[in-house]
């Protein structure tokens, strides 16, 4: 699959093939819970709000100039991982 810069799936032919760098990854904890459903790849602002847990409250994407979730988890099991952080270079 390719994506556009805005993270919208798009032809191969209409547009150039980005690179994702996963940052760092997010493990699930007590009281996760999606802010709203994020499906693959969907791009979040720097700061955006993703989701919450109970020790440390809402969960804001950290990386710089925002990132592409990748794998958000669907059934969220303590301590395995709830997303990647992707930074698209």
């Amino acid at each position: 699959q390719v994506l556009r810069e805005d993270g919208a799936f798009a032809s191969p032919s209409s547009t150039k093939p980005i690179t994702m760098i996963c940052t760092n990854v997010e493990r699930v904890s007590a009281g996760f819970a999606w802010l709203k459903k994020f499906p693959e790849f969907h791009f979040v602002a720097e700061e955006e709000a993703v989701f919450r847990d109970a020790e440390r409250g809402v969960v804001k994407c950290p990386v710089e100039g925002g990132a592409f979730i990748v794998m958000p988890t669907a059934q969220p099991v303590i301590g395995e991982e709830a997303l990647f952080w992707a930074a698209a270079k």
